[in-house]
């Protein structure tokens, strides 16, 4: 007896929050162009070194007998030797901070050198796919 009037409440919330949804995405822009360079600025921001104090650090030893396996150390949460240089973040950023201020030709340009001057980078899956938005975009 209530199951009707009940899976009809539950179906016209979910019809309201999925037109809620589309809205907010119509309004934030329907390519997701902005969206993907904005998270990349938080990788980049996240990657850049930061200035830190100088440290120094001791090691220390107990006696005992040799360890014959050498086992790799690791850094918990290093996904390991993706190393990228602050003059690759620098030249990345700059090709991502045009593409957002719209100058989307000079993007396309700074990408294009970015992946000719450092094509062995962590960066480059990153910079090709921002590479094939920034070209979508600028054909529409």
């Amino acid at each position: 007896m209530y199951r009707k009037p009940l899976i009809m409440v539950l179906f016209v919330a979910l019809c309201l929050t999925v037109t809620a949804g589309m809205s907010d995405a119509k309004g934030k822009g329907s390519s997701g162009l902005s969206a993907w360079l904005t998270n990349i600025q938080k990788k980049i921001s996240g990657i850049m070194p930061k200035k830190s104090l100088e440290m120094s650090t001791s090691v220390a030893g107990i006696r005992g007998s040799k360890e014959q396996a050498r086992s790799k150390l690791y850094w918990k949460g290093k996904k390991g030797k993706e190393s990228v240089t602050e003059a690759e973040l620098t030249k990345f950023k700059a090709a991502v901070d045009l593409a957002l201020k719209g100058d989307k030709a000079a993007s396309v340009k700074e990408l294009k050198d970015f992946m000719e001057l450092y094509p062995d980078s962590a960066m480059i899956p990153d910079a090709k796919k921002t590479l094939d938005m920034v070209q979508a975009e600028k054909k529409k």
